[in-house]
Order: C-alpha cells, then sequence, then structure tokens
C-alpha cells in the first residue's frame, strides 16, 4: 500500500511523530478508472497532543477540518490515530493514463506541523492494445479514421503533398 508520509515534529521531546496517508487502488479497465481506498492518520511516538487543521487532498479535497481533529487523551503510547478515510474513483484520461496526487497534514499543538505530499501514476489501460477510451467504451483504433467526439469516423483525404507543397485532389 503506497504512503504519503508528512515531516516529523517534536511532541515532548519525543521526535518521531507524523501524518500519514495510505492508500490503494483498484482496476477497473472496462470502466476506465481506478477504485481507491484511502486513510490519514497520525503517529505518536511515546507522545500525545490535540491535533488541529487537518487536510487531505487526494487529487480533489476529501477531508478538510479548519478546528480540532482530535483532543489530547493522556495516552503516550506508540500508536497510529485514524483521523479519516474513504473512497472515490480516479478517471484516466483516453489513453488510459492517470496520476494520483496526494497531500495533507495536520497540526499538533506547539508545532509548526506535519505536512506532506507526493505523486503517483496509476496503471495505465490498453495502450499497448491498440485502444482508445471514448467515453464510454474501449474501441479500436484504427488507420484512416479519426475519433469526433463520440464515434470514429473514416478520413477523407483532400490534398496530397507534391514534394513541395500541398496539392488539392481533383
Amino acid at each position: 500500500m503506497p504512503t504519503m508520509t508528512g515531516n516529523t515534529v517534536n511532541i515532548g521531546g519525543q521526535t518521531n511523530n507524523y501524518f500519514f496517508i495510505d492508500w490503494s487502488g483498484t482496476d477497473y479497465p472496462a470502466e476506465n478508472k481506478t477504485g481507491i481506498s484511502w486513510a490519514a492518520y497520525f503517529h505518536f511516538t511515546l507522545a500525545d497532543s490535540q491535533l488541529d487543521n487537518g487536510n487531505a487532498d487526494l487529487n480533489g479535497s476529501r477531508w478538510d477540518v479548519p478546528g480540532r481533529v482530535y483532543n489530547y487523551s493522556g495516552n503516550f503510547t506508540t500508536r497510529n490515530i485514524l483521523l479519516s478515510s474513504g473512497s472515490f474513483d480516479v478517471y484516466h484520461n483516453s489513453e488510459g493514463q492517470a496520476t494520483l496526487s496526494v497531500s495533507g497534514g495536520v497540526v499538533p499543538i506547539g508545532t509548526g506541523g506535519s505536512f506532506g505530499s507526493g505523486s503517483w501514476p496509476l496503471t495505465t489501460y490498453n495502450v499497448a492494445a491498440g485502444k482508445r477510451w471514448t467515453g464510454s467504451a474501449w474501441t479500436d483504433c484504427t488507420t484512416n479514421k479519426r475519433w469526433n467526439g463520440s464515434a470514429w469516423v473514416d478520413l477523407t483525404i483532400k490534398k496530397r503533398w507534391s514534394g513541395s507543397a500541398w496539392v488539392d485532389l481533383g
């Protein structure tokens, strides 16, 4: 499972405390999309703190809380605190390609915050098979045809190269 990890912060003399987002993808090539499941956490190492101003952006805002996201509990064990989670779909372009961009963070009281970002290419669909996504289905790319936005149509050749200029065909 890929992870975006924020910078570490010092809480009560303990330095290995940080925000992170785990995510995983499920491929749906017949629909030209990847299903993304994600979860945002804060990792405490022998520390505890209230956490404020949390956000997670995965190809768009998924979680944004401008106030308190976790209350101080007095628990000084090493642990991961789940802050938010969800799922959504990333649609690929007409060549079957997509990227997931992930960023986010949270501010433990008395620190500058733990923030991070990263970007990952998702599985590319059908490029080697000579297919193109038309918006609702994969279709074969054929020579002498072009996509007009809703269907493959025949190309009509109206000019030819004479060696020095384009010439109209009769």
